[in-house]
């Protein structure tokens, strides 16, 4: 993957969307965020709501939540529109497929929270 096409940002960045104080933050690894691409890709193979993954920008973070396991929580997006994506979580409304986010579970291989963004 293109390392100039993402960014993994401090999971403490997105703390005013966290909806649990129980959660610990872990920096993803190049292979953490390559096997996340892997579990979404997979999820995503039959879909058709979105554009190809390669055509987007990822901001990644990473947390451990509750019972341990291994989260990566990923916003995609086509542009940033004036935003430092690379300091600043991209958060719009609208946008269509142009934004969505998820967040994959590595451990149980799981895609979760997959939301794309309404039209307008």
């Amino acid at each position: 993957m293109d390392q100039s096409n993402y960014v993994i940002l401090p999971q403490s960045s997105f703390s005013p969307f966290i909806t649990t104080s129980t959660i610990k933050e872990f920096i993803p690894s190049e292979k953490d965020i390559q096997h996340s691409i892997e579990i979404l890709s997979a999820f995503l193979e039959h879909r058709t709501e979105i554009l190809e993954l390669r055509e987007y920008k990822i901001q990644f973070s990473g947390y451990i939540n509750e019972t341990g396991e291994k989260i990566i929580r990923a916003n995609y997006f086509c542009n940033a529109i004036d935003i430092d994506w690379k300091n600043t979580p991209v958060l719009v409304k609208g946008g269509g497929n142009c934004f969505f986010n998820v967040k994959v579970n590595l451990d149980k291989k799981d895609v979760f929270d997959f939301i794309v963004n309404a039209r307008k």
